[in-house]
């Protein structure tokens, strides 16, 4: 339930607090909020269906995933809408570290 995954986040956070930037607890919420609902009950959208819309989105530098992914992706799915960064992360997953690590 909710209660205990917080419990366990907070507690993880004590025992690891990343030098008071509590980056190891995020990195953490982030791998474990990906499947805390899964299975998921919801339907999903049938694989590779092409009248699907939304946005494709990718950065230009981002280490782990080449650009060239996105703009193939975006080419099979032409109801979407590409949004590109410059950035050279991966995904947006480091917007939050960022703030905790330069609050400025």
């Amino acid at each position: 339930d909710e209660d205990q995954y917080v419990k366990f986040l907070m507690n993880l956070n004590q025992l690891y607090p990343g030098a008071g930037t509590q980056v190891p607890t995020i990195r953490a919420k982030q791998w474990y909020s990906a499947c805390y609902f899964w299975p998921n009950a919801s339907p999903m959208s049938p694989v590779g269906n092409p009248e699907l819309n939304g946005i494709v989105a990718g950065q230009l530098y981002d280490p782990y995933t080449p650009y060239i992914w996105t703009q193939r992706m975006r080419e099979n799915f032409k109801l979407t809408s590409l949004l590109t960064s410059r950035s050279v992360n991966h995904g947006l997953m480091y917007s939050e570290e960022e703030q905790i690590l330069d609050p400025h």
